[in-house]
């Protein structure tokens, strides 16, 4: 059977395969064959569960990592006038020198 690589996988699905697993371990299930049934890593097993007896359901789901999107610093239209008009000042000030 080919693995599926989890962190490629949409969050939604990433943590159904979190919940099952979690519900597949309280029901007894052994961790090897929560591992084969719900495609995740023995370690992403065990931290699952442990989420669920720490902070119940909601614990369970995939934490959301990095910046939000959007929160980047942009360049206001202000500044790309003034970074486009020095490219041009330097642009033919090069093309001046080698002519």
């Amino acid at each position: 059977m080919e693995r599926t690589e989890a962190h490629r996988l949409p969050r939604v699905v990433l943590n159904e395969r979190r919940r099952r697993a979690v519900k597949l371990r309280l029901s007894g299930t052994a961790i090897a064959e929560t591992v084969a049934q719900c495609e995740l890593g023995r370690s992403a097993v065990i931290r699952a569960k442990r989420g669920y007896e720490r902070g119940g359901w909601k614990a369970v789901a995939v934490p959301v990592v990095g910046r939000p999107l959007g929160s980047g610093r942009q360049l206001t239209a202000v500044c790309i006038e003034l970074y486009s008009r020095d490219y041009v000042i330097e642009l033919q000030y090069i093309t001046s020198r080698c002519i």
